[in-house]
């Protein structure tokens, strides 16, 4: 005989349906994340990529964005470098909000979820380097900065790893040629 108070057996099913629901959710969140890195002219892409924390990969902002957005992607920027380098206020590059220097760059920032805080960046110089006589486009991993809160926690994947992997895929998984100076052994080889 069955018994209308043991929901176990139903809620064990509707348990596994949002399970399987939630699965697919990500499935087609991730696709489409990678149909819209592989479809635009200059990417801008956000993704969930941690437990509480936003990503944005955006390529050639000083062309792609307009001056507002542009503004308020350098101001976040200049709040990770405060915390970074709390003595310093940093004017050049690409805390200049300069079109110009922001337009050869791809800038990933991760922000909390939640508040919206910005808490690392990586922003990427793409630059044209001649090689036995012709423009040969290399990718910089440049300048990296994480809030001190928040060292440790794995944003080096996210940083180096998405970015460059976003940017390979983009250009049909072709060759590609990469240069970074770095004075932390971690990141030796992060991409290679």
């Amino acid at each position: 005989m069955a018994s209308t108070d043991n929901p176990t057996p139903a809620s064990r099913g509707s348990s596994g349906f949002a399970k399987v629901r939630a699965a697919f959710d990500g499935l087609r969140n991730h696709a489409g994340f990678w149909l819209k890195a592989l479809s635009q002219p200059t990417i801008d892409l956000t993704l969930r990529t941690q437990a509480g924390q936003r990503t944005r990969i955006v390529e050639s902002p000083g062309l792609s964005l307009p001056k507002d957005e542009l503004d308020a992607l350098v101001g976040q920027l200049r709040i990770v470098a405060a915390k970074t380098l709390p003595e310093e206020s940093l004017t050049y590059g690409i805390f200049s909000g300069e079109p110009e220097r922001l337009s050869r760059a791809v800038v990933t920032l991760i922000s909390e979820e939640d508040t919206g805080r910005p808490i690392a960046f990586n922003a990427l110089s793409v630059m044209d380097v001649p090689l036995d006589g012709e423009p040969v486009e290399v990718t910089h991993l440049g300048l990296v900065m994480v809030d001190p809160d928040v060292r440790g926690q794995g944003l080096s994947w996210v940083l180096y790893g998405l970015t460059a992997l976003v940017l390979f895929a983009r250009d049909g998984l072709r060759p590609k040629w990469i240069s970074n100076v770095t004075q932390v052994p971690a990141v030796v080889g992060m991409v290679s």
